[in-house]
């Protein structure tokens, strides 16, 4: 049932490179988060999403600081391997100042390739904030116009929204699944469907998600101890969330920029400016927003509640919005009694050892607290 998945993720740019020559499509290579990509399906283009990737570092740090992330770093490192060839255009998002400066370093690098910075306002006026993403989205329409050479419409856009609406409703469909019935599938066989949507057409991957929401919808439900919320980016290296399914750590939910984070936003319900900044503000608090109006402490505490949870903090090194947030949500969540851990990974680890060992001491800790 997962093995489509599991062959989308390991063989992502083959993918990319075989829908581009079946379809005739540009492929938009996304930058996450919050660029809408309803946006560039309505424009008949297909988007691609890189979150980094576990791979050895030979080249990047040539043209990157050793100190920024290694999502950064490897999305570089990939992309001059030649594993971005296909790519006919990047969208880069101002989420952090690694990712600004990757920017940067891709309209040198690859001056062939138009690089399209969607700049996310972080300011305290929601008038001012709405209007600025008017403009940002009007010039990226304009700017996807020309690389696609197709026309932004409105009918197009509907036919977009509409099935990027179901795209949405199914992935909170299994995050909904897997709160209910955390035994239904592995952390593994979890973050492997919800990733491979990053490198697959929308239409296509709909297409293998519903038939596996419906199945495992159907699946009796069984209660399990030691359950675990993770917070943070990405859930990279993909090959970790393996240690928990050996611990018996059970994943029940996530705070993630790639999870939770980006579905509980819904798809996008247009380009007004209210809209956008629904699209983009909207939904649980992210580290790399500014939106004085969410505390993301009490919602973490009302998550660990909600699903008899502890909280484990999925640190990748050198990510500063969370390394800034994290200290102050951990003491929060241990002054209201909930277990929470961290630790820090680097995307291109190849040995988990360590870090198992912490979890394994967590999932000890858990069972006196919880």
């Amino acid at each position: 049932m997962f093995e489509e998945f599991f062959k989308a993720n390991r063989e992502s740019a083959n993918l990319a490179r075989k829908w581009k020559k079946k379809t005739g499509r540009k492929i938009i290579g996304v930058m996450p988060e919050y660029f809408p990509s309803e946006v560039i399906t309505a424009l008949g283009a297909y988007p691609v999403h890189f979150r980094g990737t576990q791979m050895p570092l030979s080249r990047s740090d040539t043209y990157m600081q050793s100190f920024s992330c290694t999502t950064t770093r490897t999305i570089l490192e990939q992309a001059l391997n030649g594993e971005m060839d296909y790519v006919d255009a990047f969208v880069f998002t101002t989420m952090c100042d690694n990712q600004q400066n990757l920017a940067e370093v891709f309209k040198n690098l690859f001056p062939d390739k138009p690089v399209i910075i969607f700049l996310i306002p972080f300011i305290s006026s929601v008038t001012l904030r709405q209007e600025h993403l008017k403009e940002q989205i009007d010039r990226s329409i304009s700017e996807l116009e020309r690389v696609t050479g197709n026309k932004f419409t409105k009918d197009g856009l509907k036919k977009a929204l509409m099935l990027h609406e179901r795209l949405n409703t199914l992935i909170n469909n299994l995050y909904d699944i897997r709160r209910r019935n955390p035994g239904a599938l592995s952390a593994y066989e979890f973050y492997s469907i919800v990733k491979a949507g990053s490198f697959l057409p929308p239409e296509e991957y709909t297409g293998m998600l519903g038939p596996v929401v419906k199945t495992l919808g159907s699946m009796d439900v069984k209660d399990v101890a030691d359950r675990v919320i993770i917070s943070g980016i990405t859930p990279e290296p993909l090959e970790l969330t393996k240690a928990f399914d050996e611990i018996g750590l059970h994943i029940v939910d996530d705070d993630l920029t790639s999870g939770t984070r980006r579905f509980s936003k819904g798809a996008l319900k247009g380009t007004d400016a209210k809209s956008l900044d629904n699209f983009v503000f909207g939904g649980s608090p992210c580290s790399t927003l500014f939106d004085p109006s969410k505390d993301r402490r009490s919602y973490l505490l009302d998550k660990a509640r909600s699903n008899r949870a502890g909280v484990i903090m999925w640190q990748i090194k050198f990510c500063e919005p969370e390394a800034f947030e994290r200290p102050d949500i951990t003491s929060y969540l241990k002054e209201n009694n909930i277990p929470v851990t961290s630790f820090e990974v680097e995307l291109q680890m190849a040995s988990f050892e360590g870090i198992k060992t912490r979890l394994q001491a967590f999932k000890e800790l858990m069972e006196v607290q919880i």
